[in-house]
């Protein structure tokens, strides 16, 4: 019974992160590191936004993420769980949304990393 409950821990965690079941596989340079994209929302005067939700899906697999941005206005709940492809982000907070900005995630051995260095929302555009 307890192989069973682990077996069953494992797949579930495959399914939830495959970084992680790539690296538990004995992929040749991989580590336990989760990749997450560096997402700012501002508002028009450039300042970071607290508490804007960030809204994100893959245009290539379908696969979408909600995260809310940090007292600075970033967030890291964007990560590469999302998979490769085009990722399109859009910020929302009461009645303001930013236009969408599409950002790339590349295969890089057995992770899945941002393009870009950072994204920036701006609410109210």
């Amino acid at each position: 019974m307890k192989h069973r409950v682990a077996t069953a821990v494992v797949a579930a965690l495959a399914l939830l992160t495959p970084a992680i079941a790539a690296c538990d596989a004995g992929d040749e340079g991989c580590t336990l590191q989760y990749f997450t994209a560096n997402v700012r929302v501002v508002d028009g005067a450039g300042e970071g936004v607290e508490g804007a939700t960030v809204a994100a899906e893959n245009l290539d697999n379908g696969r979408t993420a909600t995260t809310t941005t940090f007292a600075d206005g970033t967030t890291t709940g964007i990560g590469e769980v999302l998979g490769r492809g085009t990722v399109r982000l859009v910020a929302s907070l009461g009645g303001a949304t930013s236009e969408p900005v599409d950002m790339h995630w590349d295969k890089s051995g057995c992770h899945i990393v941002p393009r870009e260095d950072e994204v920036v929302l701006t609410l109210g555009e």
